[in-house]
């Protein structure tokens, strides 16, 4: 079922990160004045480095050069790393730990530094775990994996990424195939593609978000939820979606782009040729293409919603939440025999205002007053 639906996807290249420098923290005085260290091409000099920095300080990494590791030294104090292209690539050993870990009370800045083939099992993240304020400037996660739970990131403090590449991250029963988000996280420019989540009614391919998250300029592009629900995103939490483009995902028990269950606000973005199980086969039941809100609170305002497929709900199927659609434009979005393309609402409520609502097959909308 897993490579049926992805057949299903269209497919999807992934962008290149935003470069950025990083600056020292003004907290640098703190501990006197702070270090600029550059970082010869050896994984011991860079383990030992971090090990001895001191608050404030700047880790300058070789250019280009892959530091292979079985997880860094935890960052015990305010760091900058600059990582000039560098990559941190995991190598398998017994610990089974994050690539990198910051605790809480610790603000890391990390510009241009790569993160690839992490690998957890019964762990809570296979490339980051931060409990701390983590700031990420351009560079990439590519093929971290995740088995019996945990994501790329896990994040419990504060993180922002800015002009990062997510690709192909995730695995089996993985709880967000890129990032894990229970605390406050803002993505920006950023870019999530073909990552997924398998086995056991995982869901969220590219994000889990039960804390407080905001993405704004972001592109997703053919995430999966193989086996569960909210191919893109799975929302429990508060999140607001602003300018960003949502397309060509899978969840195949529900919910093709996004699955909520918390209070979601999309503003201003695209959410198109996102699909669930009934894609494959019309005989799959799986609703909302688009998304599917189980419970929660759903605001969209001056958004598209095109070219979603599902059993009932091709665009947005409402179980029994609260919907308020604005100044969208829903259109040409697919359900089966019986169901609505557009909007099909179940025993929720849903409020429509100066909206576009046409050419979605079989019917435009079920159960909605004024569609």
């Amino acid at each position: 079922m897993r490579h049926s639906i992805r057949r299903a996807l269209a497919g999807a290249a992934a962008s290149a990160g935003v470069i950025a420098l990083a600056a020292c923290p003004a907290s640098a005085a703190v501990a006197g004045q702070a270090h600029h260290t550059s970082v010869p091409c050896d994984t011991a000099a860079l383990d030992s480095a971090i090990s001895g920095a001191a608050n404030g300080d700047t880790l300058v990494l070789a250019a280009g050069c892959t530091y292979q590791t079985g997880g860094l030294p935890e960052i015990g104090t305010n760091l900058s790393i600059v990582g000039r292209g560098a990559t941190l690539e995991y190598t398998f050993t017994t610990a089974e730990t994050p690539i990198m870990s910051v605790p809480a009370g610790v603000t890391v800045h990390i510009s241009n530094l790569n993160f690839t083939d992490g690998y957890s099992v019964n762990s809570n993240a296979s490339a980051l775990a931060t409990a701390g304020n983590v700031t990420i400037d351009g560079g990439s996660f590519t093929g971290n994996a995740d088995e019996i739970g945990g994501s790329t990131i896990e994040n419990t403090g504060q993180l922002t990424v800015r002009g990062v590449a997510f690709t192909n991250n995730g695995g089996e029963v993985a709880t967000g195939g890129a990032i894990d988000n229970r605390g406050q996280l803002t993505a920006i420019a950023t870019t999530f593609t073909g990552n997924d989540t398998q086995l056991y009614g995982t869901g969220g391919g590219a994000i889990v978000n039960d804390g407080h998250a905001t993405l704004r300029d972001d592109t997703l592009t053919g995430n999966a939820a193989d086996s569960g629900v909210g191919g893109a995103i799975l929302n429990d939490g508060t999140l607001t979606v602003v300018s960003s483009t949502i397309t060509s995902n899978g969840g195949l028990s529900g919910g093709g782009a996004i699955y909520n269950d918390g209070t979601l606000t999309v503003l201003s973005s695209t959410i198109s040729n996102n699909v669930t199980s009934f894609a494959v086969d019309p005989a799959n039941v799986a609703n909302g293409g688009g998304i599917e809100i189980a419970y929660g609170t759903v605001t969209l305002r001056n958004d598209s919603l095109s070219g979603n497929s599902a059993s009932d709900g091709g665009a947005i199927y409402n179980g029994d939440g609260t919907l308020a659609v604005v100044s969208t434009s829903i259109k040409s979005n697919t359900a089966g025999t019986g169901g609505a393309g557009g909007i099909s609402n179940k025993t929720g409520s849903v409020r429509l205002r100066r909206d576009f609502i046409r050419f979605n097959t079989p019917v435009n909308c079920l159960n909605v007053h004024g569609c």
